[in-house]
């Protein structure tokens, strides 16, 4: 099926239809400046590995408030040549001297039971306190050093000068610092290099040579410089006294896992994402719930077609937290999580009984990127420092937002509590689609737990009814609150009568191209072995074809 005329104008408000080609692959990130770079070092006869990194070191850079060293990274990547599909964790880790209840010690939280929970609306998400050993700069060294082909000191050039020299400040990241001023301004750390850049504005220079020098020394050092260099001294001389669980030992001793991804059969077509610390598997749990309900006679974008939607992605997302951890402190096998009978026991689950609590409709500091090379390597990567801006504070000397993991891990009663050297389970879920063993699509999203809802619309458009994948990507998105009755629908949707009256369901609105509902980026090759490079204008998103 291809989307009609009417579809367009009722949903997507005539928007133009904006196409970018490649007929050797392509680039999408969530920031115009690093699809440049990764594109430059894709002509300059890099693979898909050489061009993730320096679009990554890059993010670092331009996307402050989503990305950085100092966080963390999951890379779901195929390589063509083995014809073998990898998940690269490079989550962040728990310290070894972590420990919960100092933590809420130092903290100064009050026993109350929302705190312990994953993700406490306004609380202990800011200072380093919150941070965890990150992994990204240890994903990024062994990444190169096992698939990358350029000089690794070449790859991150161009963030070094990105920092040093400067880059003009959009008015999308220009929203981010003014939002969120009041976060940033409570640390000297953070203060400096808001004082530093004198206008804030869009258009202006911004301006970060701490970072450049960090980014340096990385890439002469690689991830050396976080385990014994200038920038773990500065880390740790930094944490002293506000940070007493890092230590030394835990950036020596972190480790990244190349673990085996998780697939399901759907619709003549294979997907294969990453399995746990991320939430790959609930897309994939998604999808073969899906296979219960015949869509041939219901209409695409239907109140019908969407309330099979809601009410999967609802029994899912409840059901999450009951297994969500780290794979290596689980005692089952995750591919029980994907069985039929598990599934069964999902969808007999009732909505009722759901406690109440605070909403939050925003998401977290996070940004996806795919890469789609020459040789048919494909790296479809999600990267994060946690919340917007991270925890807010800058190790003074380093230029680097330290992550706040310990956010979104549990202090008690979760399959996710804080444990020493655990990682964090995060939504994450970066996919690549098959057919006759041959890879076509790969996509991915922002958006904390809310990504598998984004992209199981998306995903769901395409292989049911056909439709284009920028188009789906442009379509209306929902978003499931972490009540698991209120959705909120982009006030593109017309009124849609039959949810309404389903007693599950509170229907509500988002202002249209909100950036709440994710920012999926995407690549799909067509039977002509052409690409198809997709963004979402929703994040300031951008792609670039490889002719």
């Amino acid at each position: 099926m291809k989307i009609d005329t009417k579809i367009r104008n009722k949903f997507l408000n005539n928007r133009p239809s904006h196409e970018i080609w490649g007929s050797k692959g392509g680039v999408s990130t969530m920031d115009p400046i690093s699809t440049a770079i990764g594109i430059d070092i894709l002509n300059k006869g890099g693979n898909a590995i050489d061009a993730s990194i320096s679009i990554a070191s890059t993010l670092a850079v331009t996307s402050p408030n989503w990305s950085g060293l100092a966080g963390d990274s999951v890379w779901l990547y195929y390589n063509n040549k083995k014809n073998k599909t990898s998940h690269i964790d490079g989550y962040s880790v728990c310290p070894n001297k972590i420990d919960s209840d100092k933590l809420k010690k130092i903290l100064k939280l009050k026993n109350k039971s929302f705190i312990d929970r994953e993700e406490p609306f306004n609380t202990r998400n800011e200072g380093i306190i919150t941070s965890m050993i990150p992994g990204t700069p240890f994903l990024l060294d062994y990444a190169w050093q096992k698939y990358g082909s350029l000089k690794f000191e070449k790859l991150i050039k161009p963030s070094i000068n990105l920092a040093k020299k400067g880059f003009p400040i959009s008015n999308y990241l220009f929203q981010a610092f003014d939002a969120y001023h009041k976060k940033l301004s409570k640390f000297k750390s953070t203060n400096k290099i808001l004082k530093n850049n004198k206008k804030i504005r869009p258009g202006e220079t911004f301006i970060q040579k701490d970072l450049s020098k960090t980014l340096y020394r990385f890439s002469k050092n690689k991830s050396k410089e976080f385990r014994n260099g200038k920038t773990i001294q500065e880390i740790l001389k930094y944490c002293k006294n506000k940070n007493p669980f890092f230590s030394k030992s835990d950036f020596k001793n972190y480790k990244i896992i190349e673990r085996e991804p998780f697939s399901t059969d759907y619709k003549n077509s294979k997907l294969v994402t990453t399995g746990m610390p991320t939430s790959g598997i609930n897309l994939l749990q998604c999808f073969n719930l899906l296979k219960n309900y015949n869509l041939k006679n219901i209409k695409f974008m239907s109140d019908k077609y969407i309330e099979i939607l809601i009410s999967i992605l609802q029994k899912v997302l409840r059901d999450r937290r009951k297994y969500s951890s780290d794979p290596d402190f689980i005692k089952f096998s995750q591919s029980e999580l994907i069985s039929r009978k598990y599934l069964k026991s999902i969808a007999r689950k009732s909505l009722n009984n759901i406690k109440k609590t605070k909403l939050n409709l925003k998401d977290g500091g996070t940004t996806h990127f795919c890469v789609w090379d020459k040789n048919n390597n494909i790296v479809s990567a999600t990267q994060s420092i946690g919340y917007q801006f991270g925890c807010g504070e800058i190790a003074d000397n380093t230029g680097l937002f330290m992550n706040d993991r310990t956010w979104w891990m549990a202090l008690k009663n979760s399959p996710n509590i804080i444990i020493p050297n655990k990682r964090c389970n995060i939504g994450h879920a970066p996919v690549i689609v098959f057919k006759n063993n041959e890879p076509y699509l790969t996509l991915g999203s922002p958006g904390g737990f809310g990504i598998i809802q984004y992209l199981f619309q998306v995903l769901s458009h395409v292989l049911n009814y056909k439709i284009d994948l920028q188009t789906a990507i442009d379509l209306p998105r929902f978003k499931i609150s972490n009540n698991f009755e209120d959705v909120y629908l982009e006030n593109r949707y017309e009124r849609l009568n039959a949810i309404l009256k389903n007693k599950n369901i509170n229907i509500k609105f988002f202002d249209e191209w909100t950036d709440i509902v994710g920012g999926v980026e995407g690549i799909v090759k067509n039977s002509s072995g052409n690409y198809l490079n997709c963004y979402d204008v929703r994040r300031n998103s951008f792609a670039s074809g490889l002719v």
